[in-house]
């Protein structure tokens, strides 16, 4: 259950640390579906309201902590 949750699971009204949070729980039961970092990312920016979403998703990112860096800057 906590995996497809996980795999549903968007920003909606949560602050993007809210989202990070609740992210990172949830993500420790889909490890599957995450197996790399840049996976990772990708999964998190789709969760992302549209108004990060955008400007983050054409952007590189070297890592996970520096884009959730970005988006923390970003709100």
């Amino acid at each position: 259950m906590k995996r497809d949750e996980f795999r549903i699971f968007r920003q909606d009204h949560l602050s993007v640390q809210g989202y990070l949070n609740k992210f990172t729980q949830l993500a420790r039961y889909a490890p599957s579906d995450i197996p790399d970092e840049e996976e990772k990312i990708d999964e998190f920016l789709g969760g992302l309201n549209d108004t990060l979403h955008g400007p983050l998703i054409i952007q590189d990112h070297t890592s996970f902590h520096s884009m959730v860096n970005k988006a923390l800057r970003s709100e």
